[in-house]
């Protein structure tokens, strides 16, 4: 077995692990034989509605530090908080966080009583996934070209977020799964 370190844009912890002159038995079947997508797809759903907390986390910081630096900034004599399409901005991201919340948490509950979970989590990882990239682009917005130098909060957590949209499989992947689910 060999373990390699893969690069990627969040510089998260992400290996290839190889296997090689590895023999098994029936016994060693993980699931059913032929059935082990259906045991990995469960897997990869529930830990992509775990990775919704991760971004919802994101989320609260990214809000915290837009809203601070609107408040902070000054052009024209004001802060350009005063200004209404830096407040649309930043209530976007605010209402991303409450979104992406509650789908996350409504999927979560179900995966953790043992309801059918699986087209609530599908939903909230597609929103999570696709309004991290939406919250992120409006923060670049309020912070202009300082949040892409790489010393700033804000560069890291949009770095985080670039990964976010495709670990677990990206949006396509999930809407495709949702499909499935709701033309079953």
């Amino acid at each position: 077995m060999t373990i390699e370190p893969l690069k990627n844009i969040a510089n998260l912890p992400l290996f290839e692990v190889r296997l090689e002159d590895v023999r098994l038995t029936s016994d060693d079947v993980v699931g059913w034989v032929a059935g082990g997508s259906q045991v990995l797809s469960t897997a990869v759903t529930k830990a992509a509605v775990l990775q919704t907390a991760f971004i919802v986390g994101a989320a609260h910081a990214v809000l915290e530090m837009t809203n601070q630096y609107a408040k902070d900034r000054r052009q024209f004599g004001r802060p350009i908080g005063s200004y209404q399409s830096v407040q649309n901005m930043v209530s976007d991201i605010l209402i991303d966080l409450h979104t992406i919340d509650l789908l996350g948490r409504q999927a979560a509950y179900l995966i953790s009583v043992g309801l059918p979970y699986e087209e609530a989590a599908e939903i909230a990882i597609i929103h999570g996934k696709s309004q991290a990239a939406h919250f992120h682009r409006q923060a670049h917005e309020v912070f202009a070209g300082i949040a892409f130098m790489s010393e700033h909060p804000l560069h890291h957590f949009s770095l985080r977020s670039k990964y976010l949209e495709n670990n677990y499989g990206d949006v396509r992947y999930h809407y495709s799964v949702l499909a499935g689910i709701i033309c079953a």
